[in-house]
């Protein structure tokens, strides 16, 4: 547990701090943090795939390259060219080579060819979404974690407290609907306030204003492109996204404990102690980050 505790304690400093580096330098660090954390989870995927068969060194490359490639598309934005463009073509172009492997790879097999394209659509669209939010606006990042953390940490104390009914055992022994239950309320209402008051919290002209609520917007809708409908709205359909981006946290929690349980794994990896590995850690935020993301391309063209 101690490790557990010093270790989110580490991993929480690193954050903050390279989220409270201002404009283009604050974005590069980010993307490259993330970037790399990409890479790892690919590793990551990779090592818990080859339990049933080992990729080649060729296969390994190209799932790392895809990753690589759609996580990046997000410097497309940077230089005037439509980021979800680019997602598209990078994601096509990963998929075909893929299957080009059937043809001219020795002993990979349409089993290897769903591994692979499945590798680089998981890791690489959740590591682009958390760092399309990031960009999009630091407000953004901060709620998918607040969304993601409250949930975890209320379904894991109310569950070990007040747990009686097992959620999916199969998948997850222990996993209780109580904790659950508890992890999407609480993280409803408080990721919730915070994505209402935004306009509250970080009004003045100040530091942190300039970071998190740059353009003033009342509520985090604004960063949606909604921000003008009537307040009473709003406040409705951010609890509403809110209630919704938790479950979808504990969903991809889920995800990530299926596959390991599917090739027998504890953990991804180790190198977060008492954590494990880094999609043991961003597991919920991946599947809630891809979430907000179609959220946000949907609710933007309204």
């Amino acid at each position: 547990m101690k490790k557990r505790v010093y270790t989110a304690a580490i991993m929480t400093i690193i954050l903050i701090g390279v989220c409270l580096i201002p404009n283009f330098y604050g974005d590069f660090i980010f993307s490259l943090l993330f970037l790399v954390l990409a890479l790892l989870g690919g590793i990551e995927i990779i090592n818990c795939f080859s339990k049933e068969k080992r990729f080649s060194t060729l296969v390994t490359f190209i799932i790392l390259l895809g990753i690589t490639a759609l996580v990046a598309t997000n410097d497309i934005d940077r230089i005037g060219y439509n980021v979800n463009t680019y997602l598209s073509i990078a994601i096509i172009v990963m998929v075909f080579i893929s299957l080009i492997l059937l043809v001219f790879v020795k002993d990979y097999d349409a089993k290897d060819a769903s591994k692979t394209i499945f590798s680089i659509l998981y890791i690489g669209l959740g590591f682009f979404s958390i760092i399309f939010l990031r960009l999009q606006s630091l407000s953004l990042i901060i709620y998918a974690f607040l969304i993601s953390m409250t949930t975890d940490v209320a379904a894991q104390l109310f569950g070990i407290k007040f747990g009686r009914h097992k959620m999916i055992p199969r998948i997850s022994p222990k996993k209780s609907w109580e904790g659950a239950i508890a992890g999407t309320v609480i993280s409803t209402l408080v990721s919730g306030t915070f994505a209402i008051f935004i306009g509250v919290i970080f009004k003045s002209d100040n530091y942190f204003t300039t970071l998190i609520n740059k353009e003033h917007y009342d509520t985090i809708l604004g960063y949606f492109g909604i921000g003008s409908i009537p307040y009473y709205a709003q406040v409705i359909i951010i609890y509403s996204i809110s209630l919704v981006g938790s479950v979808v946290s504990q969903i991809g929690d889920l995800v990530a404990s299926k596959i390991k349980r599917t090739y027998d794994i504890k953990d991804f990896g180790n190198i977060l102690p008492g954590h494990g590995g880094i999609l043991d850690r961003f597991d919920s935020l991946i599947l809630l980050s891809i979430f907000l993301v179609i959220l946000y391309n949907i609710l933007i063209l309204i």
